[in-house]
């Protein structure tokens, strides 16, 4: 049988590819609700995670110190609390994509250095796309409002046929007027045909 020393490992491991793995599914959701709502922005799956990271990261910094708060003295447990407390709020800026709650998180995370490379590249090349998005249909009503207004009836016939502005238009019933048939040009009189004259009439004197 296995002892408690040898099992207690591999139930800290599966818990946490357990917690690892609901995260990137959370993460993997966020990110496809964000792609739906503003099409031109890039992946942010990686973001999404190391925000719900940096939640769970100080949850369990604040966690420990409650645990020192009661064992150990005030002094041994601030940093902790304070820790935990930052990490919770840069986390949650994060996931609301704001730009300085990515610096912050950055800064504060307990993966430091492996957080401050990889972010460092992420940020860059995120850097114009974090500030946070609060109205999903914004981008719709832009766009609506800068092509150009239909009439009463063409946005009537819009709602009834919602394909007829993409119709081709009829073609004129009447037949189109025809313009006169230019003249043959003259032929060269060295290409005429020779004008042969009628043959003459010879009269019988008998019958004149």
């Amino acid at each position: 049988m296995m002892s408690d020393l040898t099992l207690w490992p591999l139930i800290a491991a599966f818990v946490l590819a357990a917690v690892l793995g609901a995260m990137g599914i959370a993460a993997q959701l966020l990110d496809r609700r964000l792609r739906l709502q503003d099409y031109d922005l890039s992946p942010f799956r990686w973001g999404y995670f190391f925000g719900i990271l940096s939640v769970v990261c100080g949850l369990l910094l604040i966690a420990l110190g409650s645990y020192l708060l009661q064992a150990a003295t005030v002094q041994a447990a601030a940093i902790p609390l304070v820790w935990g407390a930052v990490n919770v709020v840069a986390g949650v800026l994060v996931i609301d994509r704001s730009r300085w709650g990515w610096v912050l998180a950055t800064l504060v995370s307990p993966l430091l250095a492996i957080a401050w490379v990889v972010n460092g590249i992420y940020g860059y090349r995120r850097w114009d796309e974090f500030e946070p998005r609060r109205d999903p249909g914004a981008r719709w009503a832009a766009e609506r409002a800068a092509a150009p207004r239909q009439d009463e009836g063409e946005a009537a016939m819009t709602m009834i046929d919602p394909d007829a502005q993409f119709k081709l238009p009829e073609m004129p019933t009447q037949p189109m007027a025809r313009s006169p048939r230019p003249a043959s040009p003259p032929v060269p009189e060295a290409f005429a045909e020779p004008v042969v004259p009628p043959p003459a009439v010879i009269r019988n004197p008998r019958t004149a």
